[in-house]
């Protein structure tokens, strides 16, 4: 992906996905497992991680504004001085693989399932509220991923809120 698609991307970005992703980032800060502390605690820090990386986005967006209202009055006297240039060398061209973030492609933990001989009710009980959180993750993550991409290749469709 070129730099130039990202900035298109991130340009595009609407109210309407920021919010999206907003919702996501509280659901994540503001969660809380009755039962793991543990667990609790980590949810609420990519909820953070999250809230930081929306706010670097939207920080981004504003800046690329700025350059692009810039590059529209500076543009016109830019290509009168490089079309009256004389150059006869070719510009190194350099290529930039660009991955989605890491806190995207990590992981998510399976919970560790209860001994069938000295397992109780709520230990399955249990077991199944944290598989179902990390289901959550997982496909949260999966579908942060697939917007990422389809942003970046122009085909963006938003999924469907929960």
């Amino acid at each position: 992906m070129k730099i130039e698609q990202i900035c298109e991307a991130v340009l595009s970005l609407t109210e309407e996905d920021y919010k999206l992703v907003q919702d996501e980032v509280d659901r994540l800060k503001n969660y809380s497992h009755p039962l793991r502390h543990e667990f609790t605690v980590k949810q609420n820090a990519i909820g953070e991680l999250n809230q930081q990386s929306l706010n670097m986005i939207r920080d981004l967006q504003k800046q690329l504004e700025r350059a692009k209202n810039i590059m529209i009055k500076v543009l016109p006297i830019a290509l009168a001085l490089l079309l009256s240039a004389c150059a006869t060398t070719q510009p190194k061209v350099i290529t930039r693989v660009i991955t989605p973030p890491n806190l995207l492609t990590e992981a998510v933990p399976k919970p560790q399932k209860p001994d069938p001989d000295t397992a109780t009710q709520k230990d399955v009980a249990v077991w199944l509220v944290e598989l179902d959180s990390a289901l959550d993750l997982a496909n949260f993550k999966l579908n942060a991923v697939r917007a990422w991409s389809n942003k970046a290749n122009g085909h963006y469709r938003p999924s469907p809120s929960r």
